[in-house]
């Protein structure tokens, strides 16, 4: 009869746009999931970027230790060679 043939279509019709609507669902839950999974990520990598400085902090202060040493001891060394040098002159002087 005419109803059926209306009432089928109908239903085909209320049928073919529930299955979108479970498979736009779907698909929002997935971009959720991976939004969730990035978000995660980023957080993890926030927290080692925070750690970096302290991981190099110790190995960097010993380098600039360090450093700071070997000017010093340069330093004394020239003014050592220094004094020797004058002291020299002076007695090439004499």
């Amino acid at each position: 009869s005419k109803l059926n043939a209306f009432e089928n279509q109908k239903n085909q019709e209320k049928n073919k746009l529930l299955q979108e609507i479970e498979k736009g669902t779907q698909q929002i839950s997935a971009l959720k999931n991976q939004l969730q999974a990035l978000e995660s990520e980023i957080n993890q990598k926030r927290l080692s970027l925070s750690g970096v400085d302290n991981t190099y902090a110790t190995e960097e202060n010993e380098i600039r230790q360090k450093l700071l040493a070997n000017d010093h001891a340069r330093n004394i060394s020239v003014s050592k060679l220094t004094l020797v040098k004058e002291g020299i002159q002076k007695n090439i002087k004499n």
